[in-house]
C-alpha cells in the first residue's frame, strides 16, 4: 500500500467458481429464439422426496431431455431439508413448463406428460413424489 501510496482502508476477497457452477445451467448465456406460438403453454408443479446427494441441476436437464420441444422449462421453486423429513433426504419442488406445438394438449396428453416425468425422475434419482 505504501508502494501505491494508498491512504485508505482496502479489503481483497476470492471467488470460487467451482461451487456456485451447480446453478448454472448453460456456459453461455444467449437468448431463445421468438418463438410465436399462440397456444396456451400449461405448468405443472411436482414435489419430490430425494436423497440429500442428489443435486437440482441434474434433475432439470433429465427432465428436459423428454421432449426439448413440448417442455419449455424446467424450475426449481423450493428446496427443503428438516426435522419433518426422514433422515438423508430432501424435498424438491419443481414447476414444468410445457408448451403446445400443433394443438392444445388434451387432459389425457397432460396426464402422459405428468406420469413421464414421475416414472423418469423415481426411476433415475430415487424420487418419490409427495402427495
Amino acid at each position: 500500500m505504501q508502494k501505491f501510496e494508498i491512504k485508505t482502508n482496502v479489503s481483497g476477497f476470492e471467488i470460487f467458481l467451482d461451487p456456485i457452477s451447480q446453478f448454472q445451467l448453460k456456459i453461455a448465456s444467449t437468448k431463445k429464439a421468438y418463438d410465436n406460438n399462440s397456444l396456451q403453454a400449461i405448468e405443472r408443479d411436482f414435489a419430490f422426496l430425494f436423497p440429500k446427494n442428489i443435486r437440482a441441476g441434474e434433475i432439470i436437464k433429465k427432465i428436459k431431455k423428454i421432449d426439448n420441444q413440448l417442455v419449455k422449462n424446467v424450475v426449481v421453486f423450493d428446496v427443503f431439508e428438516g426435522n419433518k423429513l426422514p433422515e438423508n433426504m430432501k424435498s424438491i419442488g419443481i414447476k414444468v413448463i410445457l408448451q403446445p406445438i400443433e394443438k392444445t394438449f388434451t387432459d389425457s396428453e397432460i396426464e402422459t406428460i405428468s406420469n413421464t416425468i414421475i416414472d423418469l425422475i423415481s426411476k433415475t434419482f430415487e424420487g418419490k413424489l409427495r402427495q
